[in-house]
């Protein structure tokens, strides 16, 4: 018995836009050797021109798990906190039927997986229930997963995977995957940008106000930051009502100068750079 191999450090990203499938050292798990994740290219996707996806819609074989299984990773040498993040597109196929997209993680060598994020149901989809194979088109907005790893990053070889299981639902997409730094060489979620605001910026006396508005109920929490990342203050408002809200951060006297302000409502986060002004 000797310790495993560590594995490769991130960051690491994926788009599926090489249209060699399976990519970049992530390899499929198909037990059943029936339907499984392959590449999409008619779709509009994400970005660019591929994506990966899974059909449900003819498959069978309900309660079977299929996965997208990304590289080992050393998250212990990374020295930074971890996040996963990638993008999907999912409708179901009745009301009364719904697939299931869930991420886990192992740090034993496969040995045994913990379940870190779980959507199905409404929860998982972004267009309308319907009997023929969904596909999304130029007015989908593709939902967003952002998973804070940092319970893992004393691991050097993490495994992690994607993972469909099927009720008999519709087509299943997935995109952009990244896992790397919150802040750090990851883009912020286009759909957020322009519905979170800071006024005034610069700010005063380290009064900062937060405005955003929410399309759905979402779960919201809003943190203030130095720029390398250190929280320095943290708001969790609780489950906010559709509509536009206002929330005032007051940073502590030893806060000044730029800093940054993370909005996350659901699984969407958004960070927006803040000048903090003493007077």
């Amino acid at each position: 018995v000797s310790d495993p191999t560590p594995g490769q450090l991130p960051p690491f990203s994926e788009g599926f836009e090489s249209l060699i499938f399976p990519p970049n050292g992530i390899t499929v798990y198909n037990p059943d050797g029936e339907n499984t994740w392959v590449l999409d290219t008619v779709a509009v996707q994400a970005e660019g021109v591929a994506s990966a996806h899974m059909d449900n819609l003819t498959y069978t074989n309900y309660g079977q798990s299929d996965a997208l299984v990304l590289p080992t990773f050393d998250l212990a040498n990374f020295g930074a906190m971890p996040y996963l993040r990638f993008r999907w597109a999912y409708a179901r196929s009745s009301p009364n039927y719904s697939d299931q997209l869930v991420v886990l993680v192992s740090t034993d060598c496969g040995v045994n997986f913990t379940q870190v994020w779980s959507r199905t149901g409404s929860a998982l989809a972004t267009g309308p229930t319907q009997t023929t194979p969904y596909i999304p088109d130029s007015t989908t907005n593709w939902k967003y997963a952002n998973i804070n790893l940092n319970a893992y990053a004393g691991s050097d070889h993490a495994i992690i995977r994607l993972v469909n299981v099927t009720d008999g639902g519709n087509y299943l997409y997935v995109d952009r995957i990244n896992l790397g730094d919150q802040f750090v060489g990851i883009e912020e979620d286009p759909a957020t940008e322009a519905s979170v605001r800071i006024a005034p910026n610069p700010a005063t006396e380290g009064h900062v106000q937060v405005l955003f508005s929410l399309t759905e109920a979402e779960e919201v929490e809003v943190t203030m930051l130095d720029m390398l990342g250190k929280v320095i203050t943290t708001e969790r408002m609780g489950r906010l009502q559709p509509g536009e809200h206002r929330i005032i951060l007051d940073a502590p006297l030893s806060a000044a100068g730029p800093m940054l302000v993370r909005v996350r409502m659901g699984d969407v986060v958004s960070t927006l750079r803040v000048v903090v002004i003493r007077l």
